[in-house]
């Protein structure tokens, strides 16, 4: 492949060199046609279109005709080169300045034919115009794509930058629902705080109410007493109404000594405590009532607790169980105060859900407006970068609309400079590029023919690998036939030797046989039995042996035949290694 590749290089050069010799040399019997045409009206040239001054690797005038003529035009022609390869060394070029130089004379008619030949140049002029031309294409292609670029990207991060705004629009507007929602809970939590409060000043009633009604009762039986010991039916059905009326559990006792020595319940210390435990719990409760500005629940269940202690209708105060109603108060302020307790604690628990909520709330309002500015900052930002690509492109669109009219001029300028010799080109790059594709087509056959070797050559180890394989194995399988062949042999030596034996043992016993029949069978009866059950022992065992000794030989019959085979597998095998 390697030099495959390097003769498709050679190959180019040619081509390469071919075409810059071919326009050489058309260009050069060009010239000497135009030269040849011309050479009549070079006598009356314009005096003006003097020769081109100082060319670039030309030396300087030495004769004084030359620099006064040299002083005189400077003001008609420009000192610098229009090409940097202007006045190279060529023949052609170098006898046309000198038949320039040496013409003074002013024809008008050969004037546009001289015009016309200045413009003519060498082939690296126009190659260079040419790569020029095809730079400034590839410059503004380039300026257009990266203008397009960054347009597209523009437009990709104004849309990602919308997206985002939708976003925050919709998250603003879930916050603001959210706000919304909490400013009813908090509405809601100050209707239910002051219904608390009036739930807390008829608590607040009904206890003045007992104060005075257990006052009352103090004052219209300060001696009353029972024994703990003697219930009364009466007695017994007032604490039964007292237990189920009010639901508390009799747990706590209060007894006095009197100087009967008889145990009394009483609850006056008791209330007293309790009264101050509630004085203290309705200061916490005031305390709470500017706190609890969130909460939703409403306070229904305190209320139907509350409703259930109705100390007017219930019970009937009577003077005899003054004690017992006494023990019933304190254990109505008591659960009282439990109830306020657990009631207390679930409105701590609701602010701080409440004002969690709120907090959350406020939160999310605040980086919702933050995101909004920020993505209104990103907003202005990307308008700004568009406004300026926006402008950027239409510069760049109207340097492309310059540069590709500028590219028009040029192209028609090369195509009038060109089209005497594009027909041969053509022609010469068609021959030449068939050539090529002739090349090519063969290159890829080879290449084709190389894969299919390559191909075939691995198919031909892999096959070869499977043989020696193949031959290992029937080598190793071929040992343990040889080997089983031994042991067979070995077997069969041993049970000839076996059978040798038994047949001389029966031909013993026959003949112990024959020697016993001719004595007397009275005296010889047993020997006789016992000779004829040895005798039928050995015909056994001479049968066993006898049946052994067929199955040996046909194992080694078999063991024969599959020798054979695998002989026959490995002369193949061989003959298709060797490729007889």
């Amino acid at each position: 492949m390697e030099h495959i590749k390097k003769k498709m290089q050679a190959m180019k050069l040619d081509k390469e060199n071919a075409l810059d010799d071919m326009y050489e040399g058309s260009y050069g019997d060009y010239l000497q046609l135009c030269y040849a045409s011309q050479k009549a009206g070079r006598k009356h040239l314009l005096d003006q279109l003097g020769p081109r001054l100082e060319p670039e690797g030309e030396d300087q005038p030495t004769k004084p005709e030359e620099k006064i003529r040299l002083d005189s035009r400077r003001k008609y022609q420009p000192e610098d080169p229009l090409f940097s390869d202007y006045g190279s060394d060529l023949d052609e070029e170098d006898e046309y300045l000198k038949r320039r130089g040496d013409l003074s004379a002013v024809d008008e008619k050969t004037a546009m034919s001289e015009a016309i030949s200045a413009v003519h140049l060498n082939s690296a002029t126009i190659i260079k115009m040419a790569i020029i031309g095809a730079e400034l294409q590839n410059i503004v292609k380039k300026s257009v794509i990266k203008a397009e670029a960054e347009v597209s990207a523009l437009q990709k991060r104004i849309r990602q930058l919308e997206d985002e705004l939708e976003s925050t629009e919709t998250r603003l507007t879930e916050a603001t629902a959210k706000l919304e929602e909490a400013s009813k809970a908090a509405d809601e939590s100050d209707r239910t705080l002051h219904r608390f409060s009036h739930q807390n000043g008829v608590k607040a009633s009904s206890m003045t109410h007992f104060d005075v009604s257990i006052q009352t009762v103090l004052l219209m039986c300060p001696h009353s007493n029972f024994q703990s010991d003697s219930f009364t039916p009466f007695n017994r059905f007032t604490y039964e109404c007292l237990h189920y009326t009010l639901g508390i559990a009799l747990t706590k006792w209060t007894l006095v000594v009197y100087p009967e020595k008889r145990l009394v319940l009483i609850c006056i210390p008791s209330r007293r405590t309790l009264e101050t435990r509630q004085n203290l719990e309705d200061d916490r409760i005031v305390r709470l009532t500017n706190l609890v500005r969130n909460t939703t629940v409403a306070a229904t269940e305190a209320k139907n607790k509350y409703e259930e202690v109705d100390f007017n209708s219930t019970v009937k105060i009577i003077p005899k169980s003054k004690e017992m109603f006494f023990w019933a108060g304190r254990k109505v302020l008591e659960n009282r105060t439990i109830a306020d307790e657990e009631r207390i604690n679930q409105l701590e628990e609701q602010l701080k859900e409440s004002t969690f909520m709120a907090e959350d709330a406020d939160r999310k309002y605040d980086e919702a407006a933050r995101k909004l500015t920020i993505t209104e900052v990103e907003l202005e930002r990307a308008e700004s970068r568009l406004e300026a690509a926006e402008s950027r492109m239409r510069e760049l669109q109207s340097i492309v609309h310059d540069t590709a009219g500028r590219l028009k001029s040029l192209e028609h300028q090369e195509l009038q400079c060109l089209c005497p010799l594009s027909f041969l080109l053509l022609s010469k790059i068609t021959e030449l590029e068939e050539e090529l594709r002739i090349v090519g087509n063969n290159v890829k056959s080879l290449e084709i023919s190389e894969q299919e070797a390559a191909q075939r050559e691995e198919a031909y180890e892999e096959n070869i690998r499977d043989l020696t394989e193949r031959l290992k194995a029937a080598t190793k399988q071929r040992k343990q036939y040889e080997s089983r062949l031994a042991e067979l042999t070995t077997k069969l030596t041993e049970a000839e030797d076996r059978a040798q034996e038994s047949e001389r043992l029966v031909n013993t016993l026959q003949a112990d046989a024959d020697r016993l029949e001719g004595n007397s069978l009275l005296n010889y009866r047993n020997p006789l039995l016992h000779a004829e059950r040895r005798a039928k022992e050995a015909s056994q065992l001479e049968a066993v042996r006898q049946s052994d000794l067929c199955k040996l030989e046909d194992e080694l019959v078999a063991e024969k035949e599959k020798y054979k085979a695998l002989s026959e597998e490995l002369d193949s095998t061989y003959a298709e290694l060797t490729g007889n």
